[in-house]
């Protein structure tokens, strides 16, 4: 893998989404809060995903629109 290229991991399922934004928001201090789209911020679009960087600990929840913007190399399923 050349150096402008990292591994990530695509969670897009409703349990794993809701499990994080459970465990993020409690960890915060916001327990009955939910994850806003790291893209845009919309409060009334719904996470469709976490694009999850392993080797820096890192993390982004997505809303549809702004997952669809991210150039990923292989499918999406």
């Amino acid at each position: 893998m050349s150096k402008d290229q990292m591994q990530v991991r695509l969670a897009r399922d409703v349990a794993t989404i809701a499990e994080t934004s459970a465990a993020v928001c409690a960890e915060a201090g916001y327990a009955d809060s939910i994850l806003l789209c790291h893209g845009c911020g919309n409060v009334e679009a719904p996470i469709a995903g976490l694009l999850v960087v392993d080797e820096q600990e890192e993390a982004w929840a997505l809303c549809a629109e702004c997952l669809s913007a991210v150039p990923l190399l292989g499918a999406v399923a």
